[in-house]
């Protein structure tokens, strides 16, 4: 749980060098003169090292003089309302701390952390809809159908039976029940449900979604068993098609041979396929990154 009195003072000077400030629940890194607040979630398990390790996203953020706040909230898959408002809280805090509130923000995460972005970014606008500009959501490979991610998880279980896909399974069941008596609570909580073109928590006023995913069809199916129905990248391309429709602000960027880990492990699902001069160009300069859908 959040404490908004654990909050430490930000002071910003007259020097060139970045300034870090850091608590338990996020760290800062604030450049000189900055227009831009970028807030980033890690994926389930990640760290503010693996985000800053795992692409230069960070790094080149802060080149372009755009603050960074990395949350260190890293074992959920949804934030319960209460969360949401804390959380939101937090960030407002901070905002206003750093005289940012009315500078444009964006918020990202990969995986889970996607999905926190995209519930993050729902709170603040609405919470404080006259005061912040949310400009922008990135979504890197997450899991936003949580009805689908229980559903192959179900499926992994029946094949390889993983301890990662139990434990995730029974943290959805403990958290929302079934599916299939628990619809309601996953409308509330899951950003969307593709089956039955469920999107009310993806709809944005004033706010563009850029959604970033590398199928990997032959790479997926022969080391996971994964047919394409069963990846993050099919649910995303169904919510892009559908808030397309809608006329909402959104672009679908397919990836092809950029998922890697460091060490050079091959890794589709990760935060290296986007491309992090085409995310500077949106955040700095508001250059829509194009969609793209590989045939």
């Amino acid at each position: 749980m959040f404490f908004i009195a654990s909050f430490c003072a930000i002071k910003l000077t007259s020097t060139k060098e970045p300034v870090y400030s850091e608590t338990s629940m996020y760290q800062l890194i604030v450049p000189n003169k900055y227009k831009e607040v970028l807030i980033l979630y890690p994926s389930f398990g990640g760290t503010t090292a693996t985000v800053k390790k795992s692409s230069q996203l960070v790094e080149k953020a802060l080149d372009a003089q755009i603050a960074v706040i990395i949350l260190k909230w890293n074992s959920y898959l949804f934030l319960n309302l209460q969360e949401q408002e804390e959380i939101g809280n937090l960030l407002y805090t901070i905002l206003e701390k750093m005289d940012a509130v009315k500078k444009d923000i964006y918020i990202g995460g990969f995986s889970s952390g996607g999905n926190l972005a995209m519930q993050t970014g729902r709170c603040l606008t609405s919470m404080r809809q006259a005061e912040l500009a949310v400009k922008g959501v990135l979504i890197v490979d997450s899991p936003l159908d949580l009805v689908q991610f229980y559903r192959n998880c179900q499926k992994i279980i029946k094949d390889t039976n993983t301890s990662e896909a139990r434990y995730l399974l029974h943290y959805l069941e403990r958290k929302l029940g079934t599916p299939q008596l628990g619809l309601e609570h996953y409308k509330i909580f899951s950003p969307c449900i593709n089956e039955i073109d469920y999107v009310e928590n993806c709809k944005f006023k004033n706010t563009e979604l850029v959604f970033y995913t590398e199928p990997a069809r032959a790479f997926k199916k022969k080391n996971y068993s994964q047919d394409f129905e069963d990846t993050n990248s099919f649910q995303l391309q169904l919510l892009w098609k559908t808030l397309s429709n809608l006329d909402f602000k959104v672009s679908y960027i397919e990836t092809v041979n950029k998922g890697y880990r460091i060490g050079g492990i091959r890794a589709p699902h990760s935060w290296s396929i986007i491309d992090v001069d085409a995310i500077i160009g949106w955040i700095k300069y508001k250059k829509k990154p194009p969609s793209n859908i590989l045939k």
